[in-house]
């Protein structure tokens, strides 16, 4: 995180809480995950993918990991 640049905000996720933000296209296709089973929804959060975090097979961690691969299949809208 220190040393790589920051990524640009997806437009989708960029707040709405302005009388500009409309006219920007802020908010414009975001998904609200709490509507989804499993509150997951396939959506752009990053536009290059970075890993900062990669559990190992011990302790709690195992379950962080296969939390983390049964949300990269769930199903979305």
């Amino acid at each position: 995180v220190k040393e790589g640049r920051t990524q640009a905000v997806p437009e989708a996720l960029k707040g709405t809480g302005y009388s500009g933000a409309k006219r920007l296209g802020h908010g414009e296709g975001y998904k609200y995950a709490h509507d989804y089973p499993g509150h997951h929804v396939e959506q752009e959060y990053m536009p290059q993918a970075k890993v900062y975090y990669q559990p190992t097979d011990e302790g709690f961690e195992k379950t962080i990991k296969e939390n983390f691969k049964k949300s990269r299949k769930s199903p979305s809208k």
